[in-house]
Parts: structure tokens; C-alpha cells; sequence
């Protein structure tokens, strides 16, 4: 990023476990009942805010700290651009376009069709650790946007999960996450001052770790925390779940920026 769109932006920084813990855990009760409106809403503040925010970076440094008072997601001004990575530059297959697809049913045409792009993305990950599914420090988000012509949106992989024994001794248990790269679990993303990310934020939904088994509940939910569906909410957004979509939903249907305390229910 170039230091003087930093100067207009701010930095959010989420931790690792916030959202690589994604193993599909299910959603029963979720599934079994509806939640009324005040729940709902409580939810919504629930996932999209997080007590990592701020950072703590200077003023004279950054241009500003951000303090969260309301929702922060992506600007569906224009619809956002989707892109998924193959070695070969194949079509996604039908679990994640149904992933996806779960998603516009409900919130409307907010993605781009998928822009294929052809990388082998292996190259990133550290092929000494076998056990492990993690990064080998060489990937560049800068090479990789300039390579391929992307500004910002959204990359959707198969493969590049991060999977750490540091967190997990179950591969399962960390099937998939997004994040700023493949093969890692961190996440920070520039939000603009209208409390949407910055245009050039490029975020990152990695399928499987090649030790698990996923499907498209898990697609739609690393969709989701990408979206700004940050934190997991026991019971209610494991997997995913109607109850899960109706937060997503209310996410989206009010405008960025808005205080929790005002937001409207969208079911």
C-alpha cells in the first residue's frame, strides 16, 4: 500500500484464532429456533466488532487510530470484484460457486462473476513442514495484484488453509479461513473514513488444508468473516445457519458506518 493512502485510512488488525478456527462445527440450535430482533441485532455488534480495534499505531505514523462505533464492511456500491487461483486457471468447482451463490441469493448481486487467474500458489507454502499447512514468508501482495492486473475484492483458493499445530493438533479443526494471504491466518484491512474497507483491500477465503473436508456452508461462512462477520457466535454461526445469513444480511443492509445501536433488522 502506498504510505499516503495510509494517511487517509485506517488499519484494523484481527488475531489468527478470530478466524482460522473454521471447522465446521454445526449449528444446531441455530437451525432449530429463530432469534428475535434485539438478539439479532446484538449479534451483528457481536461479530463485526472487535476488541482488537484500535491499534495501536501513532497518529504522526498512521494519520489516525480507528475507534469502531458502528458496522465496517465492504462498499456494495459497486459490486465487489471475485477472483479464484488455480494452477491451471479451471473454473471453480460447484461447492464454492454455491458457496458464493448462497450468499447473493439473499444480499442480491454484490460479487463480480469469478475472474479466473492461473497462479501456482504451492510456491508460498513451507513444503518442509508437512504436518502443517503454513507460509513460507515469500508471498507478496503487491507482486500478486500487479501480476494479475486486481486492485481489491475478494480471492477464493482451494488448498492454502492455514493450519497450525501451534493452535490445533486436528487439521479438521482448521479446515479453512480468510485472511490477507494464502497459507496464513492473519487478517488487517483499511477501512476509509465511511467506515467501508479501502478499495484496495484484497482478502483471501482458503478451502481446505489438504487434511479435511469441507463444503459449502464452509465456503459461505469464510465468506462471511471476509464480509466483515469477524468473530464466531457459539451456536449460531459454526458452520452457518439461517440465523448466521439473517446477521450477514442486517450487515449489508445498513449502511457502513451505522451505530450499533441504530441498526435495523434485515431478515
Amino acid at each position: 500500500m502506498k504510505f499516503t493512502h495510509m494517511k487517509k485510512a485506517s488499519i484494523l488488525a484481527l488475531s489468527t484464532l478470530l478466524l482460522t478456527a473454521c471447522g465446521g462445527d454445526s449449528d444446531d440450535k441455530a437451525k432449530a429456533e429463530s432469534v428475535d430482533d434485539q438478539k439479532l441485532l446484538s449479534l451483528v455488534q457481536k461479530t463485526n466488532y472487535s476488541t482488537g480495534f484500535p491499534p495501536l499505531f501513532s497518529d504522526q505514523m498512521w494519520g489516525s487510530t480507528f475507534e469502531q462505533q458502528g458496522i465496517v464492511r465492504f462498499d456494495i456500491s459497486d459490486q465487489i470484484p471475485l477472483y479464484y487461483v488455480s494452477k491451471d486457471g479451471s473454473n471453480p468447482p460447484a461447492v464454492i460457486v454455491n458457496g458464493i451463490k448462497a450468499i447473493e441469493d439473499r444480499l442480491g448481486d454484490i460479487f463480480t462473476d469469478f475472474t479466473l487467474i492461473t497462479e501456482d500458489l504451492s510456491v508460498y507454502r513451507d513444503n518442509q513442514n508437512t504436518q502443517e499447512n503454513v507460509g513460507n514468508g515469500t508471498f507478496s501482495a503487491d507482486t500478486f495484484k500487479n501480476s494479475h492486473g486486481i486492485i481489491g475484492g475478494l480471492v477464493v483458493a482451494q488448498g492454502t488453509g492455514y493450519y497450525s499445530k501451534a493452535y490445533s493438533d486436528n487439521p479438521q479443526s482448521m479446515c479453512a479461513n480468510a485472511s490477507t494471504a494464502p497459507y496464513d491466518g492473519s487478517m488487517a484491512i483499511l477501512i476509509d473514513p465511511t467506515s467501508t474497507y479501502s478499495n484496495d483491500t484484497l482478502l483471501w477465503v482458503n478451502m481446505g488444508n489438504g487434511q479435511c473436508s469441507w463444503d459449502s456452508d464452509i465456503v459461505t461462512h469464510e465468506a462471511a468473516h471476509a464480509l466483515g462477520m469477524f468473530n464466531h457466535l457459539d451456536g449460531y454461526f459454526g458452520s452457518w445457519s439461517a440465523t448466521a445469513m439473517d446477521v450477514l444480511s442486517t450487515l449489508y443492509g445498513n449502511p457502513a458506518g451505522t451505530p450499533y445501536s441504530s441498526l435495523v433488522p434485515k431478515r
